[in-house]
């Protein structure tokens, strides 16, 4: 998996090697990156983009709580729609392609606030994601990155989700997240400079000494 790992790097330049098999970088109040999973009983792989939160998640606010799950996960697909599964001696030019594709900026670089919001919205209706990536988690991650940026930029994601609703309705869309009320709470509940202290002392810690670091601008 190592050398692997190195071919990943040589066309992201931009990540760091966190560990074997997870390459990562720090964006703003986010840890972004791609993680090579092996699969079981095969010499093959599967390349994931990831996501995970520097401003905590439910459990706790450290560092280490951070990298307890991640806000998203992703799978890569080639053009035809099946997920890539790599041998370990393949060329993974094509995977790197549609990754490139698939994202609307430029991993491990200063990413425009506005392109990660539309690149979500982006994800948020693929046909292939769909099913295993929920709009509440959509919502959650444009809000936080909204609110990095300012209080006002905030409110637009509020007023998207408020007209969404106001359109579609509730449904079953908040049954694993106790409701609506409970998970709206929970979102608005920290102050913006609650989350820029957060961010800032888990950016510090010496778990993630070795990734490099882009903001959000």
């Amino acid at each position: 998996m190592r050398k692997i790992a190195e071919l990943w790097l040589d066309n992201y330049v931009g990540l760091s090697k966190f560990k074997v098999d997870k390459l990562y970088c720090i964006t703003g109040p986010l840890i972004i990156g791609l993680e090579l999973t092996k699969l079981p009983r095969v010499e093959k792989y599967r390349p994931h983009f990831v996501c995970y939160s520097l401003y905590g998640l439910p459990i706790g606010k450290t560092a280490r709580d951070c990298l307890s799950y991640p806000l998203l996960m992703t799978e890569l697909f080639s053009k035809t729609g099946f997920q890539f599964s790599l041998t370990y001696d393949c060329d993974i030019q094509d995977c790197v392609h549609s990754l490139n594709e698939f994202l609307t900026f430029n991993l491990g670089q200063d990413v425009k606030v506005t392109s990660f919001l539309s690149w979500l919205s982006i994800v948020s209706t693929n046909d292939n994601l769909r099913s295993r990536i929920k709009l509440p988690d959509i919502w959650e991650l444009k809000y936080y990155i909204s609110l990095y940026k300012s209080t006002e930029c905030s409110i637009e994601i509020i007023n998207e989700i408020e007209n969404y609703l106001s359109k579609n309705g509730k449904g079953e869309l908040f049954k694993n997240y106790g409701g609506f009320d409970f998970w709206f709470k929970e979102l608005t509940k920290l102050s913006r400079d609650e989350i820029l202290d957060i961010v800032c002392i888990n950016k510090k810690d010496k778990l993630f000494r070795s990734l490099n670091q882009y903001e959000l601008i």
